[in-house]
C-alpha cells in the first residue's frame, strides 16, 4: 500500500482473509463459535485477573536484553531512522502496534511477544543497512563496532553453552520422567500446596487422570473428605514440590496415609538458579521430591 502496489496488496489481503476464515472454521469445531479462540484470548487477558502481571515496559526490556546490550540499543534505534520511516512505514507501524498493544495488557508472558521477533530482525537489518549506506556514526567508529561485535560473540557463545546443557523447570520435569520409568504406578498425588504450579504431564505420558493435584486451595484433608483420597487405599507415590523441608510433608502424609520414603530428588538446574536470582518472585527453584509408599498402616 505504501508503494502503491495495489495488486500485491489485494493478493496479500486475500491471503490474510483466507487464514482468518480457516482459523474461524476450526474454532467452530473446537470452540463452538467462529473465531472464539481469538475472543477468548482478548477477553481473557483484558477482563480476568492477570496470571503473570508485569509493568508496561517489560516487553521493551525483554527485546533490549535478548538482543544483548549495548549492541541492541544500536540495532533497535536504527529502525527509527528517517529512511526506515519513509520507505517501510507499514512494517514499522505493525511492529509498534503489536508492542504497544501487548504492553497495555497487564498479563505479560515472554511467549506472547515471540511472534514479533522476526519483524524486529527484518526492521533492524534494514535500519543498519541504511545506516551503513548513509555513512552513519556506527560504521565510521570502527573500534567501537569491533568491541561491540566481540562482546556480542563472547556473550552469545557463553549463552549457547549454558542453554545447550541446561534447561529450566528441571525439578518439575524430572519427577515426571521418574514416574514414566516405573513399571507400575498405582495412584499419584502431586502436592503443590506450597504455591500454584503448572505441571508438565507430557513427561509422564499424559497420565493426568491417574493422579490428584493438591493446591493452596485444595488440601489433603479436603481430598480425603471428598473421597478422592482413600486412607485405606493410599496412593503409591506422592510428588512434593517445595524448595526445601520435605520431611515435614512426609510426616503429614504418614499421619494420614501410611509410611513413605523419599526415593527421588528433583534438583533445580543451573538455569533455574540463575533465573531465581534474577527474578525470585516469578522464578522459583522448582525443587521436588518423590515419596513412595512402603507400608500401609
Amino acid at each position: 500500500i505504501q508503494n502503491r502496489r495495489w495488486k500485491q496488496a489485494v493478493v496479500f489481503s486475500i491471503g490474510i482473509l483466507v487464514m482468518v476464515i480457516i482459523q474461524g472454521l476450526i474454532d467452530i469445531w473446537s470452540h463452538g463459535q467462529f473465531l472464539k479462540s481469538l475472543s477468548n484470548y482478548v477477553i481473557g487477558n483484558l477482563g480476568a485477573p492477570p496470571t503473570i502481571p508485569g509493568p508496561w515496559y517489560k516487553y521493551i526490556l525483554l527485546l533490549v536484553g535478548i538482543l544483548i546490550p549495548p549492541f541492541s540499543f544500536v540495532f533497535i534505534a536504527s529502525i527509527f531512522g528517517r529512511d526506515v520511516i519513509r520507505k517501510h512505514l507499514t512494517l514499522l507501524s505493525a511492529f509498534l502496534i503489536f508492542i504497544i498493544g501487548h504492553s497495555i495488557i497487564v498479563n505479560k508472558q515472554e511467549r506472547f511477544i515471540l511472534p514479533v521477533f522476526p519483524v524486529l530482525l527484518v526492521l533492524g537489518s534494514i535500519g543498519l543497512y541504511y545506516l551503513y549506506q548513509n555513512g552513519g556514526w556506527y560504521f565510521r567508529w570502527r573500534s567501537l563496532r569491533a568491541a561491540l561485535w566481540a562482546w556480542f560473540v563472547f556473550f552469545n557463545t557463553a549463552l549457547l553453552i549454558l542453554f545447550t546443557f541446561n534447561y529450566a523447570h528441571r525439578g518439575a520435569i524430572e519427577p515426571m520422567v521418574y514416574l514414566s520409568r516405573q513399571e507400575k504406578v498405582d495412584g499419584v498425588i502431586f502436592d503443590t500446596s506450597a504455591r500454584k504450579k503448572w505441571l508438565p504431564y507430557s513427561y509422564w505420558n499424559y497420565r493426568k487422570p491417574e493422579s490428584l493435584k493438591l493446591t493452596p486451595q485444595y488440601s489433603l484433608q479436603e481430598a480425603i473428605d471428598s473421597g478422592e483420597v482413600d486412607p485405606d487405599r493410599p496412593p503409591q507415590y506422592i510428588v512434593v514440590f517445595s524448595d526445601g523441608q520435605p520431611d515435614s510433608y512426609r510426616e503429614k502424609y504418614e499421619e494420614y496415609l501410611g509410611d513413605y520414603e523419599i526415593v527421588f530428588h528433583g534438583r533445580p538446574s543451573l538455569m533455574d538458579f540463575i533465573l531465581n536470582k534474577l527474578n525470585p518472585r516469578y522464578n522459583q527453584l522448582n525443587e521436588s521430591w518423590v515419596l513412595e509408599l512402603t507400608d500401609n498402616n
